[in-house]
């Protein structure tokens, strides 16, 4: 941390850290309800899944371009494009997490008399919770991988600096 400051980087590492916790927040807030639903219903697994082939398959600057023509530079389209990238692996796996719960423990929270949504607080979601974690962590790596490619676009740098002189000063 002393090697950062001392390297005059704090204030990229700050922009960078922050991007990074809110693509995360909002991916997981996006992705874990998608995945949830995705597991209870047939017609919107196959409507979704192959827009996450398509999410992941396409390589990491594609989606920059896009993102760039929209909103131009700045912080917001590097939020969506790590967003973007990040939000598959969650899906999926959250999907997967609650598809492989044991089927007689469902059975079991039934015959109890459980609602829909009692099963999935206190049946399957606890079932699911190492998988849902692993895409939370994937999640996580996807947007560390991201955000360092995005912040490019989204910091200003020091282009109108002087290069030669000991002090820099605006050009106008």
């Amino acid at each position: 941390m002393f090697l950062i400051g001392a390297f005059g980087l704090w204030g990229a590492l700050i922009d960078t850290l922050a991007l990074l916790i809110v693509s995360v927040w909002v991916t997981v807030v996006i992705g874990i309800p998608i995945g949830i639903a995705m597991s209870g219903s047939k017609l919107l697994r196959k409507i979704v899944t192959p827009i996450l082939d398509v999410m992941q398959t396409m390589p990491s600057f594609v989606y920059l371009i896009p993102v760039l023509m929209l909103f131009g530079i700045g912080k917001v389209p590097a939020l969506f494009a790590t967003i973007i990238y990040a939000l598959p692996p969650l899906i999926r796996l959250t999907t997967l997490g609650i598809t492989q719960v044991n089927h007689e423990m469902v059975e079991a929270g039934r015959s109890f008399g459980s609602t829909h949504l009692q099963l999935l607080i206190w049946i399957k979601l606890p079932q699911a919770l190492p998988s849902i974690m692993a895409g939370v962590n994937q999640a996580v790596m996807m947007s560390l991988s991201m955000v360092v490619l995005a912040s490019m676009i989204g910091a200003p740098g020091k282009r109108n600096m002087c290069i030669n002189s000991s002090t820099p000063y605006k050009l106008d």
